[in-house]
């Protein structure tokens, strides 16, 4: 019995610090966000202007408007986006409408963080990787007190919602599922740009796999949310388009490589990496669904989005679409050695993420707010872009015949 509880002992104790390490940094980034709220103002989140674009398409009025912009901003007293999304996100709105702007802030943290932190254990089964659920529940708990998250629960961000869907469909599809996970796409499509490198793939990759239904449920379940939006707003895509275009001109956003490098040298980087990771991809077209090639060709596809969108510091909440490739970066080592190395800049930066909030909220409480600690949680631009070229140069550097599909077990020969 004393060997027993002695073996016991070390887990134990690894528990206990885990959990500390959780609740400091949950702590840290309360205080964090405490301190930020003064500077954006309590009203402020990304669901406020969803929220009333909702209400007045309701009654008829185009949320894309500039003028209910300077409305809400009047009427809330916070500075806020104009309505930006497509307008299909007013159909998940639709019953938080009757409700307070309070109301409706608590409800989406309410229903979101669950949904959230469950796709992600269910990323972690689909991933295969060898951890048992202990470390899945300590992985879970730490990816969601992670700055980003933290971030978009703050703001209330649909990334949230977009990551989880993604989350549970890719499941589905590892799983042999095909028209649910269409499903699940299809209505993830309220924030096109993350997830457009991975349905493009997917088209592609279910075309030579031969899985219709997934590709029929997506078309006809956007079919159906852009019929329905068409009738509540009319017209609305080309109002979306130019609100977006407006937008992205005034605040002068761009790709993390553009923001680090400059214009010309950015985009020509850019365009590097971009071709990198879609070489790595086509290389992958033939996985097998839940085989580790498609896990490493969905995980690719989520990261290399990130180095093609806008990297405005504040948007660091998009970095949650990282998890599944920073999961296979930590718990797997790469065959190659540069890809390796990589890979240890990636995890020392994902480190440095973490301890990031602390530094500047320690800082906070002993010599008090000021505009250096409140930016200093947000330095993470080139993350995407290592993880993005670590799993590239990993599949990229690997014989075309590893990338082959095995043999199903169902069709193997009968063993003697």
């Amino acid at each position: 019995m004393k060997a027993f509880e002695g073996s016991r002992r070390p887990g134990a104790i690894t528990d206990v610090l885990v959990v500390l390490g959780v609740l400091s940094l949950l702590a840290a980034a309360l205080w964090h966000l405490h301190l930020d709220d003064y500077q954006l103002g309590f009203s402020y989140s990304d669901l406020l202007p969803r929220w009333a674009g909702t209400r007045l398409a309701l009654h008829g009025i185009d949320p894309y408007n500039d003028s209910i912009l300077a409305a809400i901003q009047t009427s809330y007293h916070v500075r806020a986006q104009p309505f930006l999304y497509p307008a299909h996100v007013i159909l998940y709105l639709l019953p938080l409408a009757p409700l307070t702007l309070l109301s409706a802030q608590i409800v989406f943290l309410v229903v979101v963080t669950p949904l959230f932190a469950w796709s992600l254990g269910l990323t972690m089964k689909t991933l295969g990787l060898p951890v048992s659920r202990r470390v899945r529940i300590w992985v879970v708990l730490l990816a969601c007190v992670s700055w980003p998250a933290m971030w978009a629960l703050r703001l209330q961000q649909f990334t949230l919602v977009v990551a989880a869907l993604v989350f549970i469909a890719w499941s589905l599809i590892a799983r042999g599922r095909q028209v649910l996970p269409g499903i699940l796409l299809a209505l993830a499509t309220i924030k096109p740009q993350l997830i457009l490198p991975l349905l493009l793939w997917l088209l592609v990759w279910a075309i030579l796999r031969r899985q219709g239904r997934l590709i029929v449920a997506f078309v006809v379940t956007l079919a159906i949310l852009l019929e329905t939006t068409e009738k509540l707003v009319p017209g609305w895509i080309p109002h979306w388009y130019l609100a977006v275009s407006n937008y992205s001109d005034a605040r002068h956003t761009a790709p993390p490589l553009v923001a680090i490098f400059g214009h010309r040298i950015g985009l020509v980087m850019t365009a590097m990496l971009a071709i990198a990771a879609g070489l790595a991809l086509l290389r992958l077209l033939r996985s097998r669904a839940g085989s580790r090639e498609f896990t490493l060709a969905m995980s690719l596809a989520l990261a290399v989005t990130l180095c093609l969108v806008s990297a405005a510091p504040t948007m660091i909440y998009n970095d949650v679409m990282l998890f599944p490739a920073l999961l296979i970066l930590a718990l797997e080592k790469p065959q190659d050695r540069f890809a390796g190395a990589l890979r240890f800049l990636a995890l020392l930066l994902l480190c440095w993420d973490f301890a990031a909030v602390p530094i500047a909220a320690t800082a906070e409480l002993l010599g008090g707010p000021s505009n250096f600690w409140n930016g200093f949680p947000f330095i993470d631009t080139v993350l995407p872009v290592l993880v993005t070229l670590a799993l590239s140069i990993e599949v990229l550097r690997r014989p075309a015949s590893a990338f082959i599909p095995a043999t199903p077990p169902s069709a193997a020969a009968p063993q003697p």
